[in-house]
């Protein structure tokens, strides 16, 4: 099963202020209809490479920030909390971050991506299974965080850690947060990142006001049990902003990994012109987790996305 949750609707006061925005902070039902790029910037993909965080190699973060046209980023910074203590340590909220004795600042620059170390973190004692619990035995039922059969136990130490991303466009900011494990001691494994992938989008170079569009958008290899976000400026989605796989296209001579279709209608605006873009993003799995039965428990954020502009006139 996985454990790291998708959003976070905590709210920071104090030294963090401002309000949560993007899928990364809000519940994946409301992006359904909360397709639009508006005036409130949002951080609405994110990617860590390698996925599964280690000490081994730098950490590189990316991340996909809508705001209206002509905005641009000035600084993003990322961060976590938690990290230095040497027992293991599982946090499900934000709030650390506001206690400065707990908060690392991770990177911070101007524009993505950002590229970071692992921070610096002491030795775990005493877990050679972290985050897995006998429910046979009576005397650990009381210490899980949630009874799960078909658990398997980690095969290296980590701590349970929220990752935080403040970006600021204009004089707006924005946050995301992930939470995923965290190994000082070295990763068990580690696992493909989606930039690796071929991910395309099919959709009109130019349009009418009023015009209804075929988009599509295509990842190539089994990604079936994916879930597919998309933005636009402006528009009705007529599939809504959030859709599955339509169409499996099974490996060939011509194509080795197989291709998975997801697909979408746009009604361009009748008062409309100018350059409208669009954003498909995939995310591995859906619900309120990142991955899924082709994700890991081990990995951080982990998203692919893609821009298209279509020339309304």
């Amino acid at each position: 099963m996985r454990t790291h949750f998708l959003f976070s609707v905590l709210p920071l006061a104090g030294a963090l202020t401002g309000c949560f925005t993007g899928l990364l902070a809000q519940a994946p039902s409301y992006q359904a209809t909360s397709y639009l790029v508006t005036d409130t910037p949002k951080i609405v993909a994110m990617r860590v490479t390698p996925p599964v965080l280690s000490p081994d190699t730098p950490l590189q973060l990316e991340a996909l920030i809508l705001a209206p046209q002509g905005e641009q980023l000035t600084q993003v910074t990322v961060a976590t909390c938690g990290t230095g203590r040497d027992v293991q340590t599982a946090i499900f909220d934000l709030n650390c971050f506001e206690d400065s004795d707990e908060y690392t600042p991770l990177a911070q620059d101007s524009s993505l991506p950002l590229v970071f170390e692992f921070p610096e973190t002491p030795t775990l004692q005493d877990c050679n299974d972290p985050f897995y619990v006998d429910y046979d035995t009576p005397d650990t039922a009381d210490t899980a965080w949630g009874k799960d059969t078909s658990a398997e136990p980690t095969e290296a130490c980590a701590h349970f850690l929220p990752m935080l991303v403040t970006a600021t466009v204009g004089d707006r900011i924005a946050y995301a947060s992930d939470y995923a494990l965290w190994f000082p001691s070295g990763a068990p494994e580690q696992l493909e990142s989606l930039a690796e992938i071929q991910f395309a989008i099919n959709a009109p170079e130019s349009a009418a006001p009023g015009d209804e569009l075929d988009l599509s958008v295509i990842a190539y290899g089994d990604y079936r049990d994916a879930t597919f976000h998309w933005y636009v400026d402006a528009g009705v989605l007529k599939d809504t902003g959030v859709t599955g796989a339509h169409q499996w296209i099974p490996e060939s001579q011509d194509n080795a990994t197989g291709a998975t279709l997801s697909t979408n209608r746009l009604v361009v605006p009748q008062d409309y012109s100018g350059t409208l873009r669009i954003y498909g993003v995939m995310q591995e799995g859906g619900g309120f987790f990142f991955g899924g039965s082709g994700g890991s428990d081990l990995e951080a954020a982990n998203m692919v996305w893609i821009q298209s502009n279509v020339e309304v006139r």
